[in-house]
């Protein structure tokens, strides 16, 4: 099957990496994910673009990935099912509270530190995140909590809503390969289910942090 198969929706620190993680584990390899992103300086622009009203070239990066998870890919869920009619949706989920306060301490804590020389981050990147992140998703009031938490809300109910449940997954990583498996159709690998990218890990994977993990 060409182009994209499955596809992670769940907001970052939903246990994104972990899925990422579990999938190339069972063939969807490689799955994009905001770490591939930032590796790759020319998809910086299509994803810009993406922001400003003009997918195209960023649906065109993800036809070369039988998988994507997390932010950027999310941002485009919509069109992603509109020009992958039998797309796999996977929305990862945690308790709210739990994923607020880690959101906080890694990835809006990492974007709201400045760069400093040798930090090893583009700009053009530490740009496309803070605009897609805070600015787009969070309208800038990330640190509203209420506000945050109804965005977050909000997403998983908009894709509850939009998705066929045949294809659809509403998944807490803590499940482990069983419904994953399942609703993939796959068999249970005998290697262990991965535990990927906990707050401490978080700032090898992206950067410092700018408040302690």
């Amino acid at each position: 099957m060409a182009g994209l198969q499955v596809l992670g929706v769940g907001f970052g620190r939903t246990g994104t990496y972990t899925l990422k993680r579990a999938l190339e584990m069972l063939g969807y390899g490689p799955c994009y994910h905001m770490a591939e992103e930032m590796a790759q300086a020319s998809h910086d622009d299509p994803w810009l673009e993406a922001l400003g009203g003009a997918p195209e070239a960023a649906l065109g990066l993800l036809e070369a990935y039988p998988a994507a998870v997390d932010w950027p890919a999310l941002f485009l869920w919509r069109e992603a099912l509109s020009r992958w009619p039998g797309l796999k949706i996977i929305l990862t989920e945690r308790d709210p509270e739990a994923w607020y306060a880690s959101a906080a301490r890694t990835i809006v804590a990492t974007m709201e530190t400045p760069l400093h020389p040798g930090d090893g981050i583009r700009p053009s990147h530490r740009a496309l995140t803070r605009a897609m992140i805070l600015d787009h998703t969070f309208g800038g009031r990330f640190h509203d909590k209420a506000h945050a938490l109804a965005v977050y809300e909000a997403h998983r109910r908009a894709v509850r809503e939009a998705v066929p449940p045949a294809q659809l997954l509403c998944f807490n990583v803590e499940a482990g390969w069983e419904p994953l498996c399942a609703f993939l159709g796959l068999a249970e690998p005998t290697q262990a289910f991965p535990r990927e990218n906990s707050s401490a890990a978080f700032s090898t994977l992206f950067g410092p942090p700018g408040a302690a993990p």
